[in-house]
């Protein structure tokens, strides 16, 4: 009998771990200001199969982050929404994401091919394996109308 004490304690103490603050998210600040913005990946291939790949990649100063990934090939389709993340590691070689769901956390770790470098007045950043442009402020995403929208829900994840 003393076991189911100690196992509703466990549960109890994995419980309230997982309602912990989060750790502090890595702010965009000094020579990492730059990187704040909404950066977008679009890539569509109109050949004998359609094919799309489409992502978004929102980054705040504060260390906020929205991530959208929406894209179909023939006989496959992927389809990611981290609408409420933060930036839980920035090195000059991967930045990871991080999502806390209850007692879940979930990190989406991106591989930096190549850091942010500027292009005339457009700013382009790699990971894994694709070009991400910053968007000019004002300029829209149209990830509203992203073909697998109405299966994320609303898409409004900005």
């Amino acid at each position: 009998m003393p076991a189911r004490p100690f196992s509703l304690l466990l549960l109890f103490s994995v419980f309230l771990a997982g309602c912990s603050d989060p750790p502090p998210a890595v702010k965009l600040e000094g020579d990492r200001a730059h990187l704040s913005g909404v950066w977008l990946y679009k890539k569509q291939d109109f050949g004998s199969d359609v094919a799309f790949d489409y992502r978004m990649l929102v980054l705040y100063p504060d260390g906020r982050a929205v991530y959208k990934r929406c894209s179909q090939a023939p006989g496959t389709s992927k389809s990611v929404n981290l609408g409420s993340a933060y930036i839980s590691r920035l090195t000059d070689t991967e930045l990871v994401l991080t999502t806390n769901l209850f007692v879940t956390t979930i990190e989406t770790e991106f591989a930096i091919d190549r850091p942010a470098w500027q292009e005339g007045n457009d700013w382009f950043m790699a990971l894994d394996g694709a070009a991400y442009r910053r968007l000019k402020p004002g300029e829209q995403t149209g990830h509203e109308s992203w073909p697998c929208s109405d299966q994320q829900g609303s898409g409004n994840a900005i």
